[in-house]
């Protein structure tokens, strides 16, 4: 068996010593005791610009659809394998600049999942790399699953469910499960969405998985309540499913090891939303979470973060509602240089570290 993490941290890391400001950060972890002060502005220039992992969620699940998760085990060994080569950006913009330094990471999460706090935070925190967390301001307490994994404790998860599945929302729908195997995942737990569905519970998760991506916020939200309706089903999220709370956000925020950023305040698609529609998510979100953590927040990203999820407008509400940096889920824009609205990250999945290496040497 691959061995993946445990044992003590190699010597490219160091343990945490002491907090920082709320801002991000510009000097490598490996050049500091700790994670140190963290700040962002500056150091998204060329050639200093750093490159910037994505990752959502740290945990052992029993299925991963939508291929979030990466195992504590294994992102511990993803860490490992990257601070033998490269430096986590941390607070001296001159300092990263300077010439010899090997390349630099900044790494990231979106959405706000407690494991970030439960799992994610403590091996960040015991190798002495620091991370910024974009939250979903109405997700924190809401003790609610996000769409996505509620739609997979709805469909997947189920041992049975019935043949003729009759959904009253926000337009009338007849689906056919008959053939289903009445087995939790439907005999497949290993199946995301990038695959041949393998089963009709899979075809109308993902089916529907696209539908809600582009939906109104109002209109994901009555088809969910139609879909857990016709299933005797409540709101209620499963533990290991759920968002941070308000006190663990606090918690996560204080840390040396962490900095908070915006993601909206309820995921929505930015381009599919109205210009006024758009800046309330976004300054929202900024306004909620500052009220939430105390301080100032100056980093968001935007949710889903494809070219085609976020537009201009987006970038200009961003840009008055006060945020210096804006992140994408995509590789460098083709024209223009970088530019500080569309910060492109490599999304991390369950990769093993040599994967994760080679991939990141293509990203640009």
């Amino acid at each position: 068996m691959e061995r993946m993490g445990g044992g003590e941290p190699s010597r490219a890391v160091r343990a945490v010593r002491r907090p920082f400001p709320p801002e991000c950060f510009s000097r490598p972890a490996s050049a500091q005791p700790g994670c140190g002060p963290m700040r962002w502005g500056g150091w998204f220039t060329p050639p200093a610009s750093p490159r910037v992992l994505l990752f959502h969620r740290v945990a052992d699940l029993p299925s991963d659809p939508c291929r979030l998760a990466v195992p504590p085990r294994r992102f511990r060994a993803q860490l490992e394998a990257l601070a033998a080569g490269h430096d986590f950006v941390a607070s001296d913009v001159r300092a990263a600049r300077r010439r010899g330094r090997r390349p630099r990471l900044a790494i990231t999460f979106d959405d706000g999942f407690a494991d970030n706090l439960d799992h994610a935070l403590p091996i960040l925190e015991s190798l002495g790399i620091p991370a910024t967390f974009f939250i979903t301001s109405g997700a924190v307490g809401s003790g609610r699953e996000f769409w996505w994994t509620e739609l997979e404790r709805l469909l997947l998860q189920p041992a049975r469910l019935p043949d003729r599945l009759v959904v009253d929302g926000p337009v009338s729908e007849d689906h056919d499960l008959r053939g289903d195997p009445g087995v939790p995942w439907g005999g497949h737990p290993e199946w995301t969405l990038d695959q041949t569905p393998p089963g009709a519970r899979h075809a109308l998760f993902a089916a529907l998985a696209t539908r809600l991506h582009a939906a109104p916020v109002g209109e994901r939200e009555a088809l969910l309540q139609a879909l857990r309706r016709a299933l005797g089903e409540g709101e209620a999220g499963r533990p290991d499913h759920l968002p941070l709370t308000r006190e663990a956000l606090g918690r996560l925020a204080a840390s040396p090891c962490a900095a908070v950023g915006a993601h909206t305040q309820t995921h929505p698609r930015l381009a599919g939303l109205p210009v006024e529609e758009q800046e309330a998510e976004i300054a929202g979100s900024k306004s909620a979470i500052e009220s939430m953590v105390g301080r100032s927040v100056m980093l968001f990203a935007y949710p889903y973060g494809s070219q085609t999820d976020y537009d201009e407008n987006s970038c200009r509400a961003v840009q008055r509602a006060g945020f210096t940096h804006a992140f994408g889920n995509h590789g460098s824009l083709p024209a223009g240089g970088l530019d500080p609205f569309r910060i492109p990250r490599l999304c991390v999945l369950d990769w093993d570290p040599a994967e994760l290496l080679a991939r990141l040497a293509k990203f640009a």
